[in-house]
């Protein structure tokens, strides 16, 4: 029971992280828009720091992808 109950936590914790992967992304996406709603047009100190960004959401997104394949592998590994 305890190995389904930290399957579940792991998933979980996967989910999290893409989420707030693609929260990061969607931030800079929407950032990157030079249309009037979304403020003037970035400078390249602005840039460099939304492409910094873009990094990081990205990194969050592909690690909460990796915990989930990695867990759900060992899910159906023990379970065939």
């Amino acid at each position: 029971m305890l190995t389904w109950i930290g399957r579940a936590a792991s998933l979980l914790v996967a989910l999290a992280l893409a989420v707030v992967g693609v929260l990061f992304l969607g931030g800079v996406w929407s950032a990157w828009d030079p249309m009037p709603p979304n403020g003037p047009p970035l400078n390249d100190a602005s840039r460099a720091y939304e492409l910094v960004v873009a990094l990081f959401g990205l990194s969050l997104l592909g690690g909460g992808v990796w915990i989930a394949v990695r867990v759900v592998r060992g899910t159906v590994r023990r379970t065939a």
